[in-house]
């Protein structure tokens, strides 16, 4: 990883966008917000670091430790909400002003270093948060309470994303 944050464009030309003040360990996470772009990426500086296409910081939220997760995107009441977790422990859900969504962030005890996942699990019209830390898979309901029975330990270390599938087809 490098401490920058850089944009190759369609003619071959590369210019730096922004530098941190220590590694990016992930890909940054890019999402098209009305007019605007908003690039996402978490840094060993322990910031998540959101900036535009020109470089401008939009936010910054200082986490306790390294920010190696990416920031998985969502819709919650026409408002979009970036996931992430970090070293410190916690998982963060933001808007892209960087305010806190209610509920969040959640102290899980453990490190999360990989994306987040949402789905309705329980088909209520309401994605659930699905996220892996160490041998746990995690779910939260989207107002930040653990949903029923979880989170589920497996005796060996999970690492990488989750993945929902319906293999049943049945709809849940």
């Amino acid at each position: 990883g490098e401490d920058f944050i850089g944009i190759c464009y369609d003619d071959g030309s590369l210019d730096t966008l922004f530098i941190a003040d220590n590694k990016f360990r992930n890909s940054p996470s890019i999402l098209k917000v009305n007019d605007n772009y908003v690039i996402m990426a978490g840094s060993d500086d322990d910031k998540m670091h959101a900036i535009s296409p020109s470089g401008e910081v939009i936010f910054q939220i200082e986490t306790g430790s390294n920010v190696r997760s990416e920031s998985s995107f969502i819709v919650i009441d026409q408002e979009v909400y970036a996931f992430f977790g970090s070293d410190d422990e916690f998982v963060y859900a933001v808007d892209m002003n960087g305010d806190a969504l209610d509920g969040w962030p959640k102290d899980i005890g453990e490190d999360v270093e990989d994306s987040i996942l949402f789905a309705d699990i329980d088909s209520n019209g309401s994605p659930e948060v699905i996220f892996i830390s160490s041998n746990k898979v995690y779910m939260y309901n989207i107002d930040g309470t653990l949903y029923d029975r979880f989170p589920v330990t497996h005796e060996f270390p999970i690492t990488g994303t989750p993945n929902v599938v319906d293999l049943d087809d049945d709809g849940d």
